[in-house]
């Protein structure tokens, strides 16, 4: 039995429905991402960022303090020599 216009329809807009609620969704998921998403990245990278200097602090705080450069003895004064 042939389909009448109007269920031809009822069919059209029940898939169109389904499309719109997949990309919505896709969508919404792309939204979120582009706005928490950068903020979760920095404010993950901040933290590492400050337990990096903290870390650094302890480890350069624990070493020996570097030896004092020699001041270099005045050069002595040579004459020079003809062959």
């Amino acid at each position: 039995m042939p389909r009448t216009p109007g269920e031809q329809w009822q069919d059209l807009a029940a898939v169109a429905v389904a499309i719109e609620k997949i990309t919505r969704s896709s969508r919404k998921g792309a939204l979120m991402s582009g706005i928490n998403g950068d903020k979760s990245r920095f404010h993950r990278e901040r933290k590492e960022k400050l337990a990096r200097r903290i870390r650094n602090r302890k480890l350069f705080k624990g070493l020996p303090a570097p030896p004092k450069s020699v001041a270099a003895a005045p050069a002595s004064k040579t004459e020079a020599v003809s062959a």
